[in-house]
């Protein structure tokens, strides 16, 4: 535990005085992220803040944690995630290259590294999975998460803010067990703390690929360590927490891929059907749509974690109603503005305040024209 502790402070105070510095870098170098009609930002933004994180964590692991052969072989998988996301940062990769490197990525974690979703606990009476069926379903859950963190990075902090809460509680559910793989987990928090002091008021850096690729890496790895890890009860509590936990990048990635596939769209064509673009397109500010994000997901993990080893399954049907109900009420509620405001005009609004005038007997109208 002492180690642990060194390498959380040490990855966080490492990464306090290597992000300025890779800022400086990618000015100097031009690894900027421009401004295009898709983002929100208006000047460029230095792109390496996910070099300084990982080269922080990584350090302190090597450092301070007692690895296993099998989670060194897991911090070889995130070397070449991070090498694909930087390379990416530098000069660009294309879609195609990046779900190739991925997958390779995936396949040392499944047969390699022998880390795998073998059983669901129980869940619908399932508990041993046949080999096949375990391998498809690592396979698509690794390259659906770490595509997941690259699709939320879209608002400033979101992605951090998100990291930071996986680890912190994944790290408490497999303590007990795989105590050198939540110490990794609790140094790439430590980490990430650090780059949000640099990604939040004001912005100064973006994480870019090379920091989302290998957050959503070790998330999901650790996922998958904590669905692995034997349980002689066999509550499919342990499946339905783990959905709650990761309910919204998992729900973001499946609407947008429905949405684009609806449309006739490539998934990996960049758009704003995400669920923080659509919350901005009804007015909320950007940091409003950060606290309710990550606030509502902290309280639904909360809330599943508790009353889902009593009543799993009805946890189930309420996350299964959330992700149907909430994609659809998004979209529905813009369509009815937008339909709304084409047909009737202006979108009007109630004032919060409105004193009657001095000397002013008649009603007026109570509401503020938005356009």
């Amino acid at each position: 535990m002492l180690g642990i502790t060194f390498s959380f402070l040490w990855a966080t105070f490492m990464a306090l005085f290597t992000i300025p510095t890779m800022m400086r870098v990618a000015y100097h170098k031009g690894i900027l992220d421009k401004p295009s009609a898709r983002k929100q930002h208006f000047l460029p933004v230095p792109l390496l803040g996910g070099f300084g994180m990982y080269a922080s964590v990584i350090i302190a692991v090597m450092l301070f944690i007692d690895t296993d052969d099998q989670l060194n072989k897991l911090l070889a998988g995130s070397f070449v995630l991070f090498l694909l996301g930087i390379k990416d940062d530098i000069t660009g990769s294309s879609p195609v290259r990046r779900l190739f490197i991925q997958i390779i990525v995936s396949c040392m974690v499944i047969v390699v590294a022998d880390l795998r979703i073998q059983h669901l606990h129980g869940l619908f009476g399932i508990t041993q999975l046949h080999p096949f069926v375990s391998y498809s379903i690592s396979f698509l859950f690794l390259i659906a998460l770490i595509n997941a963190f690259n699709f939320i990075d879209g608002i400033d902090g979101l992605l951090g803010l998100f990291t930071l809460f996986f680890c912190a509680a994944l790290a408490c559910l497999l303590q007990s067990a795989h105590l050198s793989f939540a110490g990794v987990l609790i140094s790439l928090g430590g980490a990430m703390m650090s780059y949000l002091r640099y990604n939040l008021s004001p912005r100064r850096i973006f994480m870019g690929d090379g920091g989302s690729v290998v957050c959503g890496y070790w998330i999901a790895v650790a996922a998958i360590r904590y669905m692995a890890t034997p349980n002689d009860t066999h509550t499919p509590a342990v499946p339905i927490t783990l959905a709650a936990l990761l309910f919204y990048p998992i729900l973001d990635t499946l609407q947008v891929i429905i949405s684009r596939l609806t449309k006739g769209i490539s998934p990996m064509k960049a758009d704003r059907t995400h669920i923080h673009y659509l919350l901005k397109r009804y007015g909320i500010h950007p940091y409003k749509i950060l606290t309710l994000l990550v606030g509502a997901n902290v309280l639904l993990f909360l809330t599943v974690f508790y009353f889902a080893p009593a009543y799993p399954y009805e946890m189930l049907g309420g996350l299964v109603v959330l992700a149907v109900g909430i994609p659809f009420g998004l979209h529905r509620g813009l369509r009815n503005r937008l339909q709304l405001q084409k047909h009737k005009g202006p979108i009007l609004r109630l004032k919060k305040k409105h004193p009657m005038p001095k000397g002013q007997t008649d009603a007026y109208s109570p509401f503020v024209c938005l356009k």
